[in-house]
């Protein structure tokens, strides 16, 4: 089922390139930028994505990359915030 939906999503383009977007830390991190806050997570983000986009990738997956050090258990707060961003990248670059 895999093969098939990845065959389909890189039809016709060659070899196939995913990218990664990499998240600056996210709120409960230790490194988080709290003046900044979730906007300037956004910012980044989306700036990367539409870097990406802007240059012929088409297609992504994101991490928390930023979130150092690495923790086993996770709160809430980093894949609301994810989600949250990965659905307005969605929303504005399609």
């Amino acid at each position: 089922m895999l093969k098939g939906k990845l065959q389909e999503r890189f039809a016709g383009q060659g070899k196939a390139v995913v990218a990664m977007v990499h998240f600056p830390p996210t709120p409960g991190s230790p490194l988080f930028d709290a003046e900044g806050g979730i906007e300037q997570i956004m910012d980044s983000v989306l700036r990367d994505a539409r870097a990406l986009s802007e240059n012929g990738v088409r297609t992504v997956m994101f991490c928390n990359e930023g979130d150092r050090p690495y923790q086993q258990n996770v709160g809430y707060a980093t894949p609301v915030t994810m989600a949250s961003v990965v659905a307005r990248v969605v929303d504005e670059l399609g």
